[in-house]
């Protein structure tokens, strides 16, 4: 009586990797439908502009390697969805495609690719524009603003983003600390501490 021992998986599936990814794609798609109706135009904006990022970074760098394509594997298309559902939605695009392109890059091309990065990509280009853009990722606008739908960044993203700027520049300047408030007319008050 002879035993064949072999190593898992026991269970062959018809299930494979690009079919996985494809699932979680779809499994992701009510969640960025949910963050365009909730932030408007800029959020879609951002989840298009970070994910034909990660895509493009994809092919080029499979291209200089000279290895086949790998978009059909759906792990770049995965990356740059998560990636755009953890910045701001109002954050600048080109930021955004920044952080895309780290994510590709250092993320996932530098480790050998597609089970190979020791961090996930996603989480590598947010680190990445977190360091390098530390008052955009933290300006923040209002969820279910009435103006979400009539421009790609709305204006109190920029009084945001200009406020934090003000605050950190005159804090420093002034060697401690300040408050500050906006009147009526929104014009931004300042007083040292």
């Amino acid at each position: 009586m002879s035993m064949e021992l072999r190593t898992s998986p026991h269970l062959v599936s018809e299930r494979n990797v690009a079919t996985i990814m494809k699932h979680v794609v779809l499994s992701l798609l009510p969640i960025c439908a949910f963050s365009v109706w909730q932030y408007g135009l800029s959020a879609l904006a951002l989840l298009l502009t970070v994910t034909a990022t990660c895509l493009v970074t994809e092919r080029l760098f499979n291209r200089a390697s000279g290895q086949p394509s790998t978009l059909n594997d759906w792990s770049a298309t995965i990356t740059g969805i998560l990636l755009a559902l953890t910045l701001p939605p109002a954050f600048p695009l080109w930021m955004g495609a920044v952080a895309g392109f780290v994510a590709m890059a250092i993320g996932k091309a530098l480790f050998g690719g597609l089970g190979n990065n020791v961090f996930n990509p996603a989480l590598i280009g947010r680190a990445f524009v977190q360091a390098a853009f530390p008052v955009a990722i933290t300006t923040w606008v209002p969820a279910f603003s009435a103006q979400r739908f009539s421009g790609i960044r709305p204006d109190h993203a920029d009084r945001a983003a200009d406020d934090a700027a003000r605050h950190r520049h005159l804090g420093q300047a002034a060697g401690r600390g300040c408050l500050h408030r906006r009147d009526a007319a929104g014009t931004l008050e300042v007083r040292e501490t």
